[in-house]
């Protein structure tokens, strides 16, 4: 009888040291119940830190319906603006074969408080794969099921909604009671909490605060103020200077004249994790509990003064999308590049030149078209399998040649360093007579090093003694670990198609030391530097190359 194939799934809503537990208490919980049972475990597919509201955020779970052989698809609704596009997720059944003939999930809630989960289940049975979950003892094996299914799913989905309302509420009836609401770090002020829930002026900081609005008003741009402060020795209150985000938020804050802003940021549902952005339209109170910095009449001068400088077009400053801005890295200063708009068409130039001229840097500048022909799903797909097949190659190598050591009679080797610890010993007992009659302070220097040495010497021939011993454990934690590590990298995924999202999504940061050099790393390097930096490579043939080829091109 064929013997079945079983992966668990974990998730923890948040990323408290109590979910941590948790987290790994579901890890552990899996790999041993499922062996128990006489089942072949296939592995675990993790996600941390993850609402259950949202399938496309997470990772884990999208490549498990993948090894299951369900397609994801994500669709945007609008590609032409792809700040306000909306990811529409469709899943299709595949051809291919899945890698495993049941998921057990500890309750529903932790499959997907989402009625979309029951389609999900229906395409799964298509693919002879079925779900266990095991706190209500379901398995959708058993179509008799469905109608429990349909019911606990609904209450799932409730029950997060109930929640959405809940927080929801209670920022309605803040805003009702006139709270101030701030990060309580606001530059200007010292926060009073509740009950007294106040503002008072911190007097240096107001006077920064007067001077941002009024050179706003007698028409400084952010950089002609961040240089102005920065000359006087003014800075934030970390010791840094000032950002042009930091002063574009100052000059548009309400409670530097003392208006209670009501519900300014409209964040969609509570639990979706869209970003939050400025509404079209919102209340401003009145409120005594906050001490004006600024008149009311400065604070509109300058809010009009903002609105000609967006008017006017083409002035160096892009209003649009900035898709690549933190990402673009100047191969020659290291600085990052920026976004900038010639003529209605976009380009990033390095910051540094642009902020100091060629003289600084001169390298060059790169449109978006260019970034864009360089993104290649061909590229990515032949990097990744490419780095997959080698390095789980190399692994195995790893494995082969510590089992090698398993049977190794280490009875001689062990008697040597005994022997050797034994000499040392009985160094350092002629070295301490020797300290004791110097009459010379170099010399006793000379004999406090050597003692130094030597105990050191000792200390790793004390490891070296007790790894023997345990020879066995030592092995089956090394051949442990080799192995998630192997798991981990056969869980990458590599499809034929990509999405433009999703393949942008892989990048961790394009390098541009030329127009004609511009180098595209990709998430997954990173990643793999960090499993070879888990092991103690040093005289590991196999991995040694690696570490010291990811080190040298991810650096360049």
């Amino acid at each position: 009888m064929k013997k079945l194939k079983v992966v668990g799934y974990a998730r923890v809503s948040t990323d408290s040291e109590e979910q941590k537990t948790s987290y790994n208490h579901q890890q552990q919980y899996f790999r041993d119940e499922i062996t128990a049972k006489g089942y072949i475990f296939s592995g675990i597919y993790a996600d941390k830190g993850l609402t259950g509201t949202k399938l496309n955020n997470r990772p884990q779970f999208n490549q498990m319906l993948y090894d299951a052989g369900i397609d994801i698809i994500n669709l945007n609704s609008n590609k032409n603006d792809v700040r306000n596009s909306k990811k529409h997720t469709v899943y299709e059944i595949s051809d291919r074969e899945p890698k495993f003939d049941y998921i057990w999930i500890s309750n529903t809630s932790r499959f997907a408080r989402n009625t979309l989960s029951f389609e999900l289940i229906h395409k799964l049975r298509q693919k002879e794969v079925y779900i266990y979950f095991i706190q209500q003892g379901i398995d959708t094996k058993d179509i008799a099921n469905d109608v429990l299914l349909k019911i606990l799913q609904v209450l799932d989905e409730n029950e997060s909604k109930d929640k959405s309302e809940k927080v929801k509420g209670g920022i309605e009836q803040s805003a009702k009671n006139n709270v101030i609401k701030t990060n309580h770090r606001l530059y200007g002020y010292k926060y009073i909490p509740l009950p007294e829930n106040r503002l008072v002026i911190i007097p240096e900081e107001a006077e920064v605060i007067k001077k941002i609005y009024e050179l706003y008003s007698e028409g400084y741009g952010f950089r002609r103020i961040i240089n102005y402060l920065t000359e006087n020795n003014i800075f934030t209150r970390q010791g840094k200077k000032f950002a042009q985000n930091t002063i574009r938020s100052i000059l548009r804050n309400e409670k530097y004249y003392g208006g209670n802003p009501i519900l300014k940021y409209d964040s969609g549902e509570v639990f979706n994790k869209k970003s939050p952005t400025i509404k079209d339209e919102y209340q401003i109170n009145e409120n005594d509990r906050i001490e004006p910095i600024i008149t009311k009449e400065l604070f509109d001068k300058c809010q009009q003064q903002r609105e000609d400088n967006t008017s006017e077009n083409n002035k160096g400053v892009y209003k649009g999308y900035t898709k690549y801005s933190g990402m673009l890295i100047c191969g020659k200063c290291h600085e990052n590049y920026v976004s900038n708009v010639d003529r209605g068409r976009q380009f990033y130039n390095c910051r540094t030149k642009k902020m100091q001229g060629k003289i600084a840097c001169d390298n060059e500048n790169i449109s978006v078209t260019k970034l864009e022909s360089l993104i290649s799903a061909d590229e990515y797909n032949e990097k990744v399998s490419y780095l997959k097949s080698n390095l789980i190659k190399a692994f195995e190598n790893c494995i082969s040649d510590i089992e090698i050591k398993r049977n190794k009679d280490f009875e001689s080797e062990t008697f040597e360093l005994r022997t050797e610890k034994q000499t040392l010993n009985d160094n350092i007992k002629n070295l301490l007579k020797q300290s004791a009659i110097a009459t010379s302070d170099n010399v006793r220097n000379i004999i406090d090093d050597e003692l130094t040495n030597i105990s050191n010497r000792i200390k790793l021939i004390d490891t070296e003694i007790d790894k023997l011993s345990n020879w066995d454990f030592y092995i089956d934690n090394q051949v442990s670990e080799i192995k998630e590590t192997i798991q981990e990298l056969n869980n990458i995924v590599i499809k034929d198609n990509y999405t433009e999202d999703e393949l942008f999504e892989q990048i961790h940061k394009i390098v541009v030391n030329d127009a004609n050099n511009i180098i595209i790393h990709y998430n997954i390097e990173n990643r793999i530097m960090e499993l070879l930096e888990k092991y103690d490579i040093q005289n590991n043939k196999h991995l040694m190359f690696y570490k010291d080829f990811f080190h040298k091109i991810f650096n360049k």
